[in-house]
Order: structure tokens, then C-alpha cells, then sequence
């Protein structure tokens, strides 16, 4: 996956046959856009709203540390949130322009959208590559299907894959960003999500946050600790399931010396 991420950046530094495609995407995707289309686009884009992403994890969340008794599931989502944030200077390193903008259809009148102005490094400021929205929808669902570890294997990838997928459909069809924005974008959202998800949230040290988590009721006796741990194994155990159903390695690091927990 860093292969494949790496391999997209480095073919967008130059007009290569790549950045071509992507020309030739947006200009057959203008071509024809009746109003029908235009607005299941639309709806397809609104699923990627970052601030309303996070709301809805971090409510997960909330509700994983109430039943759990611990602050520790509020831990990834924080750091997420953080995560989130870097990723906006990353984006203006590539200095890529949009396809056009929507106030200026099809195509800004002073910017050059063709397989020489779609590169990188416009020399205007843009920050089309990787997609914000791509990055956030691939971690933020990501990051959803592991704090709902009971779902079935089948609604895990439906809720995993489905957004990111209708997502790119969308803001490439109404020229908000280049086919290949959307798929670096989902590609880091993965491994962002994937490095959340294999950090040790369940051991790592509080320090101040530990006032808070001795306030919480049943958290630091017993009932608290075997909570969080219960939270930690039961997300184990359902990612090893959904990548055993894939025939792919299990996206969530080992934790030493505990048995597995099977699931009822």
C-alpha cells in the first residue's frame, strides 16, 4: 500500500501518462452531466464531510469509554483528530490544481488544467493532491469499523469500503478533484487508519489523563481494568476476522499474554 501510494506521487510530478488519464476522466465526465446525475454526485460528496466524520466517531468513542468504564477509546480518536490535522500541510506540498472550481465551471479561466498544468507544483498555491475529504472518509470509517467490533464481517466492509467508493465517484464526477486525488487519498487514509489501529491504546501510559480515569466509576478498580481490556481484545478479535476473511494479515498488533476471546 506505501508502494502504491508512493508509485501515484511520483507519476504526478511530471505530464506522465497518468496525469493524462486524469485529463481525459474529467473531460469525458464533462461531457455530459444532466441535472439527475449531477445531483446523486452530490449526495455521493456529502458522505465525505470530515467534521461530521469525527462527530460520529467520537460519539462511538464516548459511548465505548461509558460501557467500557475507561478514557482509553477516547485515546484514538484524539489522536485521529490530530492526524487529521497534519494532513492539511501535506496537501500543499504537491501545489496541484483542481480540475475547475464550482464557481468558475468548467475550468478557472487563469489556471491551466491540462496534462502540463495537472502536475505538480502549479506554482499556485492549490492543494488538490492527496483528497482531504478521501483521506478523512478512509480513517474516520476506518476507524468506526473498529470501535463496533460486533458487526457482522460483511457490514464491516460495506461500511469500510462503500463511502470512500461512492466518494470518489462523486467529487470526480462534479470536478472537485482528479480521479487520482481521491485514490492517494484513500490509500494514506488506510495506512493512517491502520497505524491508529495497531498502537497499544490499551497499555500506553496516561500520565495527567490518569486523574480522569480514576474519576470514572469502575475504572481503576478491577471491573475497570478488565473493561478496557475487554474493549482492546473484542476490536482485536473482530479485525483478525474481518482480514482472515480476506486471506490478508490482521490489521491490529498482537497483545501479548492474553487469551482470545471468542465471540458469541
Amino acid at each position: 500500500m506505501v508502494t502504491a501510494l508512493l508509485a501515484i506521487t511520483a507519476l504526478l510530478w511530471w505530464p506522465s501518462p497518468l496525469v493524462v488519464l486524469d485529463v481525459v476522466i474529467r473531460d469525458h465526465v464533462e461531457a455530459d452531466q444532466p441535472g439527475w446525475a449531477l445531483e446523486i454526485a452530490a449526495v455521493f460528496k456529502f458522505l465525505g464531510l470530515p467534521t461530521l466524520q469525527a462527530i460520529v466517531c467520537t460519539y462511538l468513542a464516548l459511548c465505548c469509554a461509558r460501557h467500557h468504564r475507561s478514557i482509553r477509546p477516547l485515546l484514538p480518536v484524539g489522536a485521529t483528530w490530530l492526524l487529521m490535522a497534519g494532513t492539511k500541510e501535506l496537501q500543499r506540498l504537491s501545489d496541484r490544481v483542481f480540475p475547475h472550481w464550482p464557481d468558475c465551471p468548467p475550468r478557472c479561466p487563469d489556471t491551466d488544467t491540462g496534462p502540463e498544468g495537472a502536475a505538480f507544483f502549479a506554482g499556485q498555491g492549490f492543494d488538490a493532491f492527496p483528497s482531504g475529504h478521501s483521506i478523512a472518509t478512509a480513517t474516520w470509517f476506518g476507524l468506526a469499523v473498529w470501535l463496533l467490533p460486533r458487526l457482522g464481517v460483511a457490514w464491516r466492509w460495506a461500511l469500510a469500503v462503500t463511502p470512500s467508493v461512492l466518494l470518489t465517484a462523486g467529487q470526480t464526477y462534479l470536478g472537485y478533484h482528479w480521479a487520482t486525488d481521491s485514490v492517494g487519498g484513500i490509500l494514506l487514509g488506510v495506512l493512517l487508519s491502520r497505524t491508529v489501529r495497531r498502537f497499544p491504546w490499551d497499555t500506553v501510559p496516561l500520565g495527567p489523563l490518569d486523574l480522569l480515569e480514576r474519576h470514572i466509576p469502575g475504572g481503576p478498580g478491577r471491573r475497570g481494568q478488565s473493561a478496557h481490556r475487554s474493549f482492546s481484545r473484542t476490536s482485536v478479535s473482530a479485525a483478525r476476522r474481518l482480514s482472515a476473511s480476506a486471506s490478508l494479515p490482521s490489521t491490529t498488533a498482537p497483545i501479548r499474554n492474553r487469551p482470545e476471546v471468542s465471540e458469541p
